[in-house]
């Protein structure tokens, strides 16, 4: 999901440059990823989605503040946008690799116990 609302505002922002029309539906992305963080909150006792939806707040809050001209300079919004989005990406693969291992043990000690039952 996160690939896909990535891909579909990158190819927003090259087709129609800082048009409002794309400003608007970059908008309309992150709120649909806050909404899908925040849903995996809802529903998971972990911690890797709190911090996925908190770093994506935090990038809908700086293009807020570029979008009502209280912007910092160019370089301090990219680096706030580009280091949330690595935060973002280092929360899913955690949490990736935390169900990846907690299905295996899981699994491991479903079979062990049909074996020894």
């Amino acid at each position: 999901m996160y690939l896909l609302c990535w891909l579909l505002s990158t190819f927003l922002r090259v087709q129609f440059g800082q048009a409002l029309s794309s400003t608007a539906a970059i908008w309309v992305l992150d709120i649909l990823l806050l909404f899908t963080f925040g849903a995996l909150i809802w529903k998971s006792d972990k911690a890797w989605p709190v911090w996925a939806a908190a770093l994506q707040l935090l990038i809908m809050t700086c293009q807020f503040l570029f979008l009502i001209n209280f912007a910092p300079t160019v370089s301090a919004y990219s680096t706030v946008i580009n280091f949330s989005s690595l935060g973002i990406i280092l929360a899913l693969a955690w949490g990736s690799v935390a169900s990846w291992q907690e299905r295996l043990a899981i699994s491991a000690s479903s079979n062990d116990l049909g074996r020894y039952s």
